[in-house]
């Protein structure tokens, strides 16, 4: 009778003890799936909003510098700054991921890119009525843009407006230690529309390198950008430098050559420069 009691007490424990930890397991589901809300959820709440609450609860804010960034070119300085890696995708994207996809403000937008420390520049034809520069950043699957103009706001053509930038000078200087060429042309929009420059030709044939405002041996190369972001409005002046390597082609002191500068809207402004 003893043995028989003993074994009969075991088995109500293991009976116990099995519904204690099936009750802890609801509990745990229960808690984690219902009481403690979604985070993917909670971020796409929060970016209707916009205030970016749980991102920041669960990030680093970011030392605040980004005053007076409207453009794309400031943005891009500025999340360098903040150690981000741009991404150049190189592309046009029409189609954003199923998951989700939420314009935003820079103020919130650098908040996440400077936690994920990884941001896509693209061009989109999606919300303007011309291609536009995007920045986007990936947040737990949430696709996060910024652009320096509002979607809201679709700009409607103005067919009386006119495109023209005025090579006002080209200067040649010829560094003797460096062994190159370095043209500085001082540009202005003298027309009543907005130009952006996205070539730069040397006797027809393009630059080898944008976005370098130095020498690349038996290269050529230039301070402009070629992915949209040279922009002049109306009126405003910018300078440009272009650098010829000695050793590029047969080209040599005394040469006249041909410097051609290509605009988004299919213009060509273009100066004579002889090299010194």
């Amino acid at each position: 009778m003893k043995i028989f009691h003993n074994k009969k007490r075991k088995g109500s424990t293991k009976i116990l003890l099995a519904l204690i930890i099936s009750c802890i397991i609801v509990a745990t589901i229960y808690y984690t799936k219902i009481i403690i809300p979604d985070k993917s959820n909670d971020l796409i709440e929060n970016i209707k909003e916009p205030t970016f609450s749980s991102v920041i609860a669960t990030g680093t804010t970011p030392p605040s510098s980004e005053d007076n960034v409207s453009s794309y070119q400031e943005a891009i300085e500025d999340l360098e700054t903040l150690g981000c890696q741009i991404i150049n995708v190189n592309e046009v994207i029409s189609d954003y991921p199923n998951s989700a996809a939420f314009i935003v403000n820079y103020t919130d937008f650098r908040k996440i890119a400077y936690n994920q420390k990884i941001v896509f520049s693209f061009n989109s034809y999606e919300y303007y009525y011309e291609e536009e520069p995007v920045l986007a950043t990936i947040y737990e699957n949430i696709f996060v843009i910024w652009t320096s103009e509002s979607h809201e706001q679709e700009p409607e053509p103005d067919y009386t407006k006119f495109e023209k930038v005025e090579i006002q000078t080209g200067v040649c200087t010829w560094n003797s230690t460096g062994t190159y060429w370095r043209i500085q042309l001082k540009l202005k929009n003298t027309g009543t529309a907005s130009a952006t420059l996205i070539a730069t030709f040397i006797n027809d044939v393009e630059v080898q390198n944008y976005n370098i405002d130095g020498i690349v041996a038996g290269q050529t190369s230039t301070s402009m950008h070629n992915d949209s972001t040279t922009l002049l409005s109306s009126g405003e002046s910018k300078t440009i430098n272009i650098y010829i390597d000695l050793g590029y082609q047969t080209l040599s002191h005394g040469t006249t050559i041909n410097i051609k500068l290509h605009s988004f809207g299919g213009m060509d402004y273009i100066k004579l420069i002889e090299l010194i």
